[in-house]
């Protein structure tokens, strides 16, 4: 629990640094994403339901700056994730997952080996077919991790039945989160999530989650105002197709800013040319595409 509080801690502070990477213009409230996602928030909270839940909204809006922060950091990555949860039917509060998981840092590492915006094991990353070698890693790319960590959550949601259940087996594991099951279905007792023993870590993670839907959800009733996201893409995806890379080369002959597409393609080592072997594209900020289109041989991917 220890490892987790200061890993939560952090990701905070780094969250407080990395707000200058996000764009500033000025969001129009019929172009903000938030209110599409507070549509398809599916958890029906209500207050007193769970004091748990309750003391961590509080928490949050005890801590406006750092819950702005939180928000803010999905910026270049909201978008696309939603859109992935929204072509599997899921629902929209696991696009809030990378805020508890990474504070939506692409390169957060876990003492335990957990890599990437959803913080994804080696395990887990190899059975949805995540290829690590010395010149990539898919745990840490953000389309590949993506893809992966919605596949891992359609698949407890088949095996459980219940979301909360689900999202708490992803950060627990499948097998703690049946077993207690199981020894409550002995003792007849309930199996929902907060009937269950639960493993400290899992239960502040189901709250946490829980919580901060709740304010997107209405934010107005939090007195909450939202950090303005646009509801379009941040970048564009440019295949690939087994052509050599080097992300230094790329910044220098496009003079976009290297941190910025390190931030959208963390999966790739820094200074090696190589080979990307597989379905893998090179991100690039939707308005400065035109720089790639000008300057090499890669067509974005504009489906």
């Amino acid at each position: 629990m220890g490892q987790k509080i200061f890993t939560a801690l952090f990701l905070v502070i780094f969250s407080l640094l990395f707000i200058p990477f996000l764009l500033t213009k000025a969001v129009s409230p019929r172009s903000n994403i938030w209110p599409e996602i507070s549509s398809h928030i599916r958890i029906d909270y209500k207050m007193g339901q769970q004091a748990e839940v309750d003391k961590q909204i509080d928490w949050y809006l005890d801590h406006p700056k750092v819950l702005h922060a939180l928000l803010s950091n999905a910026q270049p990555y909201l978008y696309y994730v939603y859109q992935q949860i929204q072509q599997r039917n899921l629902p929209a509060e696991l696009a809030l997952i990378p805020i508890i998981e990474s504070s939506y840092n692409p390169f957060a590492q876990s003492a335990m080996g957990a890599s990437g915006l959803w913080q994804i094991m080696p395990a887990t990353g190899a059975d949805y077919g995540l290829k690590t070698s010395h010149n990539f890693n898919g745990r840490l790319d953000v389309m590949s991790s993506t893809k992966a960590a919605l596949s891992h959550f359609s698949s407890l949601y088949n095996y459980f039945g219940d979301w909360l259940l689900a999202i708490a087996a992803y950060d627990a594991g499948a097998g703690k989160i049946k077993s207690i099951m199981m020894a409550n279905q002995a003792s007849q007792q309930n199996t929902d999530v907060w009937s269950l023993s639960l493993p400290e870590e899992a239960k502040f993670y189901v709250t946490k989650l829980i919580a901060l839907a709740a304010i997107v959800k209405d934010p107005e009733r939090f007195h909450v105002i939202l950090p303005p996201i646009p509801n379009e893409p941040f970048f564009l995806a440019f295949p690939l197709n087994h052509q050599s890379i080097n992300l230094h080369q790329i910044a220098e002959t496009t003079q976009i800013d290297l941190s910025t597409l390190r931030r959208l393609n963390p999966g790739f080592s820094l200074d090696t040319n190589f080979i990307i072997e597989g379905d893998y594209a090179l991100l690039i900020p939707k308005d400065k595409a035109y720089l790639i289109e000008e300057n090499t041989e890669l067509t974005p991917n504009l489906g």
